[in-house]
């Protein structure tokens, strides 16, 4: 289980890249930081895949030709070679901003409509993993992939039925393994986007351990700001809303009716039913901006202003009073400039 009660990270220099690693959690992001460590060398070699794999190998996949052709020339050059063995520190961090930079832009120009769900087309699904969980989650928001995927496999251990609102990609399902989902029997995803949907339940639908267990996976095309249908309340052991809660429409009311209709999701008389989930704290970040640096901060304001996220007030206070007007029995800390909980025991409405 992962180490509780993280602050907000202070101390952040935006123009030093080890600056940026020294002061987040060790836990969290010592893989980086031994590799940034090693960039740092004179005597090492690391060359771009190894510092930033998923970007690197998908700018160098031939099926991406037409999304990467979109790329800057000289990002795009970077990327599609390997770097010298003398790369200095300042060319490697200079590479992940503008990599974060065309990422952030190329999701924005995405969008036909302002609405959060409306971001995630199929092109962006196919970077999503890379731009989020490689680069804007550890570096602009400071929470590591392993820490979210460690509430996923300790939530989802004894858990029969599973609904994640919101899905992504799929990724953090898509990584338990028999150990972690052994007694997993349904999975019902929901997502306001088709593309999302169809994306998820593909990737899960090749997961060893779920076609092993014959698990049952449904999609449900649904918005959580409206009451879940009947076939849905009470019928979970689990509940997941990972990085859904910055994406609803700004304002608290959207937080309170989200958790209420999570809540109602989870199996009543089950006494290990738990809701979890992170988002990413907007007013938090914002108001540390002096620590935070523009490159952490622009894209919350270029995100707000375009409609893919709604969390420009959202603090820790906010989702904590949220989560406690809907649960009894609430967990919640802070990783980074996130908000992690697990939440049991509904309250009666």
């Amino acid at each position: 289980m992962m180490a509780m009660g993280y602050k907000v990270v202070r101390g952040v220099d935006t123009k030093n890249t080890l600056g940026v690693i020294e002061s987040c959690p060790r836990d969290v992001m010592s893989p980086v930081k031994q590799m940034i460590r090693s960039a740092a060398s004179s005597t090492a070699r690391l060359g771009w895949n190894r510092l930033y794999p998923s970007i690197g190998n998908f700018a160098n996949d031939p099926e991406n030709a037409r999304i990467v052709s979109a790329m800057p020339q000289d990002l795009r050059g970077f990327l599609q070679r390997d770097p010298s063995p003398r790369t200095d520190l300042a060319t490697y961090y200079q590479t992940l901003s503008a990599s974060s930079k065309w990422f952030n832009e190329y999701v924005v120009s995405q969008m036909k409509t302002k609405s959060g769900e409306a971001a995630y087309t199929p092109d962006v699904l196919k970077i999503y993993d890379s731009g989020v969980w490689g680069h804007n989650s550890p570096f602009h928001w400071r929470i590591h992939q392993n820490e979210v995927q460690s509430m996923y496999n300790h939530c989802l251990r004894e858990s029969q039925s599973h609904c994640e609102i919101a899905v992504g990609t799929g990724l953090f399902l898509s990584n338990l393994d028999q150990k972690q989902c052994s007694k997993l029997k349904r999975i019902a995803l929901l997502d306001l986007q088709p593309s999302a949907l169809e994306a998820c339940q593909s990737r899960l639908a090749l997961n060893e351990c779920y076609r092993k267990n014959h698990v049952q996976l449904e999609s449900h095309l649904a918005n959580i700001l409206e009451e879940p249908s009947n076939q849905l309340q009470g019928a979970f052991n689990s509940v997941a809303a990972n990085f859904l809660v910055h994406c609803l429409p700004p304002g608290d009311d959207p937080i309170f009716n989200t958790f209420q209709n999570c809540a109602s999701l989870l199996q009543p008389s089950s006494p290990r039913a738990v809701f979890f989930g992170t988002t990413v704290l907007g007013a938090d970040l914002i108001y540390d901006q002096q620590h935070a640096g523009p490159v952490a901060v622009d894209p919350i304001h270029a995100y707000n202003q375009a409609g893919i996220f709604g969390n420009q007030h959202h603090s820790f206070h906010i989702i904590s009073e949220a989560l406690r007007n809907s649960f009894d029995d609430v967990q919640i800390w802070r990783i980074g400039y996130c908000a992690a909980w697990m939440a049991k025991d509904p309250k009666a409405k």
